[in-house]
């Protein structure tokens, strides 16, 4: 396992990786503030889910932000297909803009409740891939099927769909600018467990179909051990460990990790599927 401040891939040896991130720093207020971020190194490879791990504060959020350029970090790299996009989203290339795209906890707060879900999912389709009439029609049900929702579901409004619904159309909506990678902001955490499961099988179908990367912010222990191939764990902004899920749950343990894993021991043990079962969570994201 790794304990350096730089994590490997877990892709061909030699080969780039998709996202690079490279002593990353950041604070919230210049100056005198604490650094939220302190010398973060991680990489992403293609087709992979890292997940990102720690008790509130520890920056989980705060990186996902700074990846998806709505943040900018004050100083450090952050490398898309070998290209620095450091900077706000506004001054990347569409290309990148389009390739990472973040889900975030509460659909509520990133879904129009006054929009049908067939205008949310048009805009990104127009946005980026120019698509009008049937064309546009066409792919938003195809998009409402990715995510295992009905195609009348097109002419509801947000306040319409249950929790676990809306979320779905949240993926769908990122789904619609055909990204490389997706970033996904304790997106189960606010749901039940059942939802939790069905949510997590669905972006694992559509990693297995497409080759998506995900970065998957959580609390949730027994989530990451099911759902990731490599873990980083986060500890008051800087990286205390990374490496593969095996490696990273096997001792010995970096400390703060080894507490991490302490607060979920004694959970119910997977289903027979080897799906999560409900455990005791740690503190919400940063």
């Amino acid at each position: 396992m790794t304990t350096s401040v730089i994590s490997a891939g877990s892709g061909v040896a030699g080969s780039a990786p998709l996202l690079a991130l490279d002593d990353l720093w950041f604070r919230h207020r210049r100056g005198t503030a604490p650094w939220a971020l302190s010398g973060v190194g991680l990489s992403l490879d293609r087709g992979e889910t890292l997940a990102l791990v720690g008790e509130s504060g520890s920056g989980k959020s705060t990186l996902a932000r700074l990846v998806a350029g709505l943040i900018v970090p004050e100083r450090g790299r952050i490398r898309f297909e070998g290209r620095d996009i450091a900077g706000s989203a506004a001054r990347r290339s569409a290309s990148a803009r389009r390739q990472i795209q973040i889900v975030f906890q509460n659909p509520d707060a990133s879904l129009n409740p006054r929009h049908r879900i067939a205008t949310i999912l048009a805009r990104p389709l127009r946005r980026f891939f120019g698509l009008r009439g049937e064309l546009l029609r066409v792919r938003i049900e195809a998009l409402l099927a990715d995510v295992q929702l009905p195609r009348d579901y097109a002419e509801r409004f947000p306040s319409e769909l249950s929790g676990g619904e809306r979320q779905r159309v949240a993926i769908a909506r990122a789904l619609a600018a055909e990204p490389s990678i997706l970033l996904c902001d304790e997106i189960t955490s606010a749901l039940d467990v059942s939802v939790q499961a069905s949510i997590l099988d669905l972006l694992k179908g559509i990693q297995a179909g497409t080759g998506l990367s995900i970065l998957f912010i959580t609390h949730d222990l027994a989530v990451t051990r099911w759902f990731a191939d490599r873990v980083a764990v986060l500890y008051r902004g800087a990286l205390c460990e990374s490496g593969p899920v095996d490696e990273i749950f096997s001792p010995p343990h970096h400390p703060y990790t080894a507490v991490l894993i302490d607060a979920v021991r004694g959970a119910p043990e997977p289903t027979a599927d080897g799906r999560p079962a409900p455990a005791p969570r740690l503190s919400r994201s940063a």
